[in-house]
C-alpha cells in the first residue's frame, strides 16, 4: 500500500495565499515574518494530515466560505472530503487451522 505524503509547510503557504487572493490577507499579517507564523501555526494544526486531504479540503473550504477560512473551518471540511478509511489499516485476521 502507497503512502500519501504528509502535508508540508510549502502546501500550508500555498493554500493560505490562494485565500488570500479570494479574501485579501488577514489584517494581523503585516509583515513577511507573520506570514512565516501563521504558516508554522498552521502547519502545526494539520501536519498529521496527508497533504492531498489537505488540499481538497481548503478547495472546499475556499467554496463554501464567504470569508478567510479559519482553521476550524478546515477541520470541518476535511470530514466532508476524507474517506472514512483513510489512514486506518487494520490486520486481517489469522485463519485458524
Amino acid at each position: 500500500m502507497k503512502q500519501l505524503p504528509k502535508i508540508t509547510k510549502e502546501d500550508v503557504r500555498r493554500e493560505l495565499v490562494a485565500f488570500s487572493q479570494v479574501y485579501g490577507m488577514p489584517k494581523h499579517i503585516t509583515d513577511a515574518d507573520k506570514l512565516t507564523a501563521f504558516v508554522e501555526t498552521w502547519h502545526g494544526l494539520f501536519s498529521s494530515k496527508y497533504a492531498e486531504d489537505f488540499a481538497k479540503a481548503c478547495q472546499y473550504a475556499l467554496r463554501h466560505s464567504s470569508f478567510f477560512p479559519t482553521p476550524g473551518d478546515v477541520t470541518k471540511a476535511l470530514e466532508q472530503v476524507t474517506p472514512d478509511t483513510r489512514g486506518l489499516y487494520v490486520e486481517p485476521e489469522e485463519e485458524c487451522t
